[in-house]
Formats: structure tokens, C-alpha cells, sequence
């Protein structure tokens, strides 16, 4: 409820932050995104970050990015609360510097980090010019030295909490160009226009032109040469890297001219154009704006082609003033193929013309053309996954040196130099000189859709450098899959699904020191022999129980024994599951092995304080199952909770105390005796204090298997000193005592506390 509380407090404040905030700078008039608060966890591995995601709508020129951290309770330590801000995926982290995989594609788009401290202090981010769509904000905290383990309840809990507010600064005065057609545009009291348009589908370059620039007067059409006019195109967001700038004004000729290639798809591009101000007495004036774009040639049904040294492709012209054929064929998009009911398990695959799954993607690449198709990435269905890509060169009697490069691009058709540099995307390439296959992932790829392009290229085995003609047209098999983890997390890590918030995802944990996305970093990993040792002490320091099995048995603590031989079977076969994934031997459930561990234990604690108090037999053996059925739903309910460990042990405890009090209120004697308080009782207690101490405050994770067997030897031990010298034999004890103080009231020759001792123990 408090924690509730502090969030409330904390929206209150972040709406008053945005009312100043965009009351003081007018530009953002786009809405405003408050998110939900969300807990941040320390960072080990990736499965303890926290996604949050914001939208941004297009002709977004700024984003505005407000965070705050917050802590509950108030007193507990300041923290840094780390948060990447990625467009499209998931962002790719690595906190702590572990290796990444071979072959990784690290290269994401528009990845921004931001630091903030847990004080309730906002922290403001600007992104200039970002791209539209979902953009996605990973949180965490880092952690730094060892990590303390303690039991839940004996330590100040704290959570700690981020919340992301977006305000988008929105451009209102955007025209729309169709770069169908050939516009003029005018530029006249106003300095500067905005322009937006969208290339057709299937558009691997264009070529932007600038023309017919002329002043307009009353009377009179001068033609302006150079044009007075600064243009900057920017694909994808108002403010792209790379974006292209023209001043026409340095061109002394009529036309100014700028060629693009692989332009974004289905995105906006932004053309804004600036009129020279160093040009006096210029009123108006107009100019030409036209497009010539180049597409690939798209058959109906195109899935692979064969050629050799008789056949040839014809393309099909595509005769407009606007668009020409380009030498690149675009076959039949891949099909998703998933291979299991669960997420991020698929293929994407050729169909064949009954439009069933190729089970194999080959394909033919001329070196006259390139070759391309494309796939989609879906939002919530694959985001949270690895895509992985294979190129395997086919020899097919090639008597030339050959090379295939495979470019993949985002929203982008790879093209001529694009594809053979490959930029932004990820490149394969194979030759026919090895038969090896060129592999690349991508881990959380972002949704949308992904073009591959490839191209060809013949030489002369013995001069690399002199190109030539394929004689035969080179082969490829490649391979496009989406896989839950980076090779199923190796030898040292399993694949896990995650849940945060709304979005789905898988990663690896990793076990035995192993680090990084794949658990390939081996830099901070155990030893067989140290994951071997940790198994061995943690099940074989259980056998401490074995003194006081035997000890119970020998006075005729039967129930206890049995109590103490259940704990020590299922704490040894617990750890033997739990202590090291290599050296793993798990005989059930690990549940159920961890729910008997804990019930055992504590029963073991509970038996013995009966066995120490003083109490009718039938009472005990009434006691001994209210703590059996007390503990066990104790235990189902929270086996890590502080007051289900602490109610069971108090109650037992009062028990003991109880009777021994009573004893010795009314007997007026010490109870127990003085001897067996010193040789026995305070040994024990000082050795389960001992065992609480380390497990509570010097428990790490890196001193686990030393400090948590310390623990079990120290609590097993302190059962053979604090075990009664015998089972009371509680039925006729009455008796027994009135039997004594007769005998010492008619002084007959006994010593009453030998007798009375004797009694008691």
C-alpha cells in the first residue's frame, strides 16, 4: 500500500513537470505518455530488465523523454537506475562488458542510454528527429560487489520503481509531394517548406531534380541560375543520420541533381528546402521538384530461377516518365513457417507453386543482376527472439573463382554499392574456394520488413583481380530462422521465456560463472573442479545429521529421529539438484524437492524444542502434528517469508520456556541444572546462533557453498547438545515428584536434587 501510495504521489508530480514543461516550450504539441511505474531489478543477466515502450507518431521532430526513479521506502539507499531507449526491438545491452557471441549483429538503430537516481528527481532526455513507431525503454539497476543472500524479513526490503513520460514535439506544416508526378513549388515571404513523400514499393534508387528554377514579377519571368535553394533529405524521421544536403546555390548550372540509393520502404522521407538569403531583392520564386525512380523487376510467381550458358532473363520494361527498370529481380516474399505451438520457432521458407513450404531455400545469382526477396518481422510475435542466417555456396561445376555476397536491410532493398558495403545491415559472403557457411544473428530483431539482396561475381582463379563473365550461374542455399536463444544457450546455459509487463521475450541463463547473451563469456567461470566441489560440500555436509540421527534413536526420540532423517535425505538430494547445473542429479521435482527441504528443516527445529520442554506425553504427541500441519502450509504458502519462519520457531520456543519457567517457579531450582546448561545447552545455542549469523549476514552468492554448508554443519550439531540425555517418561510424573517430596519431608536418608535431576533429565 505504501508503495501504491509513493507511485501516486510520483504521477502527480510528473503531470505537474509536463504541465511547466510544455507550458514553457510551445513547439510540443504532440500528446503525452505516461507510463505505468515499473519495478527495476539488479542486473545479472537479461531476463531482469523492465520494458516499457512509447509511441512516437510521424512528423515527430523531437522526443521528449522524462524519468523518474523512485524507492519504497523512502529510506532505503540511493540507486542509479539505468534505461536504454531503443526504436523498433528490444534493446541489445551489455552492462557489465561479457563477450558477445561470434557472428552477433551488434548495429542497432537509434540506441540511447540514460542515467536515474532513485531520489524522485526527473532527469529529462531530448532524441532529435526520431524515427515513428514504437520505441522501447529497458530499466535495471546495476549491481556492484558481492550480492547479499538473506533469509526475506531479516533485512530492509526495498523496491524500487521507474516511470517514463513522453511528450512529442509534432510538426504541423508538412506537404505531401507524389513523386508520380513532376511539382512546382514556390517559395515567396516564407524562408523555408517542408515536404514529406513515400517511395513506391520495390524502388532501389531515385533520382531527385531540381529545375526550372525562375523569379516571378509583375510583369516579367527571370530565370534563376543557380538556383538560390539549400535542401536537406532526411529517410525515415525528420532528423536522420546520413541524411543527404544539397546547396544548389554552388551548382552554376540549370539543374540540380542528387541520386539516392536503397531508399527507405513504407517510410516517410522529408525534404525540407531553405531559400538562400544571401540573394537580395527576391521576393518569390519557383522551382521544379521531379522524381525518376528505378524498381526491380517483380515476376508473378518467381521462387528459383535456373540459367546456364544457353539462357538468358528478360525483364519486362517498365515504361514510365518516373519509373525504370533496375537490374535486380525481387522474387516471392518468404513464408513464416512455425515449427512448434510455442513462440519464436519458425522458419521462413520459398513456397512452391501449390504454395506449400520449400523445404530448402536454394537459389540461382547472375552476376548480371541481383536477387532479391524479403520477409516480415511481426511486433509482438518474434521481436523477443534471435533471427539467425546461414549462406552455404553450392558447387555446381563452377570452373571460375565465384563469390555471393547476401546483404539484409531493414526496410531497405540493398543495391549496388549498398549491397556489396552493406552499411546498416548484416553481410554474408561464401566463394567457391571453401564450401564453409557464412552465419550471422540477430538478437531481438526489430519488427517490420527485412530485405536480402544478393549478387554475384565471377574471376579468374589465378588473377583474383580480373573479373569475368560467369560461365555458369553460381548457387546458394541460405536460411532464415527465428530461434528462442542463441544456439540453445550452449553447454554452460538454458533457454528461458520471460514475461515483462506486456511483451514476451527469451534469453539464456547462464550457470557455472558463464556470462553474456549466448553464455559464451567465460572470462569470470567456475572450474569443473569448483562446480564439483560446490555439489560435494553442499550434499555431503548434511551428513552432520548423522550424530544426531543416532542419538535420537539411542534415548528413544523416535519421532525426532525420523524428522531428522527426512530433513537430511531431502536437503541432500535438494542440493544435489539445485547446487550446480553441470553436476545435476534431481531424483523428483525441484519443487517438491525444495518444498520438503524447507518443511524438513523446520520440523527439525520444531521437534527438537519439544524434546526439550517439559510437557505432558500426550500433549507432546498432540504438539507434534499441530507443527507438522502448521509448518507444512507455512511452508507452501511462503517457504522464504520471514514470519513463516520466525511463528513456528517462537511458538515452539515459548513451549520450552514456558515449561521450564513453570518448573522452576514452582520446584524454586534452577532448571535445567546448571551443569547441563553450561556442557550442553549454551554450546548448542551458541552453535545455531552461529549458523544464523552467517546465513543471514555473510551469505553470498560467491561464498554460497562454504558460508551455506557452515549452516548445515553448525544447526546439525547443535542437535547432539541440545537434545535431552533421555525420553521423559511423562506418565506417572506426578507421582514420581510427590513421591520425592514425601520421602525428603519424613527425612529418610535421600538426596533430593540427585533424585530430582534424574527425574528431569
Amino acid at each position: 500500500m505504501t508503495f501504491l501510495i509513493s507511485i501516486t504521489i510520483l504521477c502527480v508530480l510528473l503531470q505537474n513537470i509536463i504541465r511547466n514543461t510544455v507550458h514553457a516550450d510551445t513547439l510540443y504539441t504532440g500528446e503525452v505518455q505516461w507510463s505505468v511505474a515499473e519495478n527495476v531489478h539488479p542486473y545479472s543477466e537479461y531476463k531482469d530488465v523492465s520494458l516499457l515502450s512509447v509511441y512516437v507518431p510521424p512528423n515527430t521532430e523531437r522526443l521528449l523523454l522524462l524519468f523518474r526513479g523512485a524507492s519504497d521506502p523512502t529510506s532505503c539507499g540511493l540507486k542509479n537506475i539505468t534505461v536504454y531507449v531503443q526504436h523498433g526491438g528490444f534493446p541489445v545491452i551489455n552492462p557489465y562488458n561479457e563477450s558477445f557471441p561470434d557472428d552477433f549483429h551488434l548495429k542497432r538503430s537509434s540506441l540511447k542510454q540514460f542515467d536515474v537516481p532513485s531520489d524522485n528527481v526527473t532527469i529529462r532526455g531530448v532524441i532529435a528527429g526520431p524515427q515513428p513507431g514504437t520505441w522501447y525503454a529497458a530499466g535495471f539497476m546495476r549491481k556492484f560487489g558481492n550480492t547479499h543472500l538473506s533469509q526475506k524479513g531479516f533485512s530492509k526490503q526495498c523496491a524500487y520503481a521507474l516511470t517514463v513520460v513522453a511528450v512529442n514535439q509534432v510538426v504541423d506544416e508538412v506537404w505531401d509531394l507524389a513523386i508520380e508526378d513532376s511539382q512546382t513549388v514556390y517559395l515567396g515571404t516564407n524562408t523555408e517548406r517542408l515536404f514529406r513523400f513515400q517511395v513506391p514499393d520495390d524502388v532501389v534508387t531515385y533520382d531527385f531534380t531540381v529545375d526550372k528554377c525562375v523569379v516571378h514579377t509583375v510583369n516579367k519571368t527571370t530565370v534563376l541560375s543557380p538556383c538560390p535553394l539549400y535542401l536537406t533529405l532526411s529517410e525515415g524521421s525528420l532528423q536522420s543520420e546520413g541524411s543527404y544536403h544539397l546547396n544548389c546555390s554552388e551548382h552554376n548550372i540549370t539543374t540540380c541533381h542528387l541520386e539516392v540509393g536503397s531508399p527507405p520502404i513504407g517510410k516517410w522521407s522529408f525534404l525540407k528546402l531553405v531559400r538562400d538569403l544571401h540573394v537580395e531583392n527576391l521576393q518569390e520564386f519557383s522551382f521544379r521538384i521531379k522524381f525518376t525512380s528505378y524498381e526491380c523487376d517483380k515476376p508473378e510467381l518467381l521462387t528459383h530461377i535456373e540459367f546456364n550458358n544457353s539462357t538468358h532473363l528478360n525483364l519486362t520494361a517498365y515504361t514510365s516518365n518516373t519509373h525504370n527498370t533496375a537490374a535486380c529481380i525481387i522474387a516471392s516474399a518468404l513464408g513464416k513457417f512455425t515449427f512448434e505451438s510455442i513462440l519464436f520457432t519458425s522458419a521462413f521458407l520459398f513456397h512452391n507453386f501449390d504454395l506449400r513450404p520449400s523445404p530448402e531455400n536454394e537459389l540461382f545469382v547472375p552476376d548480371e543482376f541481383t536477387m532479391t526477396t524479403s520477409f516480415r518481422i511481426m511486433n509482438a510475435e518474434d521481436t523477443g527472439g534471435t533471427l539467425e542466417l546461414g549462406l552455404t555456396f553450392l558447387d555446381v561445376g563452377m570452373f571460375q573463382g565465384t563469390a555471393v555476397w547476401m546483404c539484409l536491410m531493414k526496410d531497405r532493398i540493398p543495391y549496388k554499392a549498398f549491397l556489396k558495403t552493406c552499411t546498416n545491415g548484416v553481410l554474408l559472403k561464401v566463394n567457391s574456394s571453401d564450401n564453409q557457411t557464412d552465419v550471422a544473428y540477430i538478437p531481438y530483431p526489430e519488427a517490420g520488413v527485412w530485405y536480402i539482396a544478393f549478387k554475384s561475381v565471377c574471376f579468374n582463379p589465378k588473377h583474383i583481380e580480373n573479373v569475368e563473365n560467369c560461365n555458369k550461374t553460381p548457387a546458394v542455399r541460405f536460411s532464415v530462422t527465428l530461434a528462442p536463444c542463441f544456439r540453445k544457450c550452449g553447454s554452460y546455459g538454458k533457454c528461458s521465456q520471460f514475461i515483462s509487463g506486456i511483451y514476451v521475450f527469451t534469453t539464456c541463463e547462464c550457470y557455472a560463472g558463464w556470462r553474456g547473451y549466448g553464455c559464451t563469456d567465460g572470462s569470470q567461470a567456475n572450474s569443473l573442479t569448483i562446480e564439483l566441489l560446490s555439489t560435494l560440500l553442499l550434499t555431503f555436509s548434511n551428513l552432520f545429521f548423522i550424530p544426531g540421527i543416532y542419538l535420537a534413536v539411542r534415548r528413544h526420540f523416535y519421532v525426532e529421529a525420523v524428522a531428522f532423517l527426512f530433513n537430511m535425505f531431502f536437503s541432500t538430494f535438494y542440493h544435489a539438484c539445485d547446487s550446480s547445473e553441470i553436476y545435476q542429479f534431481c531424483i523428483m521435482k525441484y519443487d517438491t524437492l525444495g518444498f520438503s527441504d524447507f518443511l524438513g528443516s523446520f520440523l527439525s527445529f520444531w521437534m527438537v524444542l519439544l524434546a526439550m520442554a517439559k510437557i505432558p506425553h500426550k500433549v507432546r504427541q498432540g504438539l507434534h502434528m499441530f507443527g507438522v500441519l502448521m509448518i507444512a502450509v507455512f511452508m507452501n504458502y511462503d517457504r522464504h517469508g520471514s514470519w513463516e519462519t520466525i511463528v513456528p520457531l517462537c511458538v515452539g520456543g515459548i513451549i520450552t520456556a514456558g515449561s521450564w519457567i513453570f518448573r522452576i517457579i514452582r520446584f524454586r531450582t534452577l532448571f535445567p541444572s546448571k551443569k547441563r546448561w553450561l556442557k550442553f545447552l549454551l554450546p548448542g545455542f551458541l552453535l545455531s546462533i552461529t549458523g544464523v549469523v552467517v546465513f543471514s549476514a555473510v551469505e553470498t552468492e560467491e561464498n554460497y557453498m562454504y558460508t551455506h554448508s557452515f549452516w548445515h554443519m553448525t544447526i546439525t550439531l547443535s542437535i547432539v547438545f541440545l537434545l535431552p540425555p533421555r525420553k521423559s517418561q511423562t506418565k506417572g510424573h506426578s507421582h514420581m515428584v510427590r513421591d520425592i517430596l514425601v520421602s525428603k519431608r519424613r527425612h529418610k536418608k535421600v538426596h533430593f536434587t540427585r533424585d530430582y535431576v534424574r527425574l528431569c533429565f
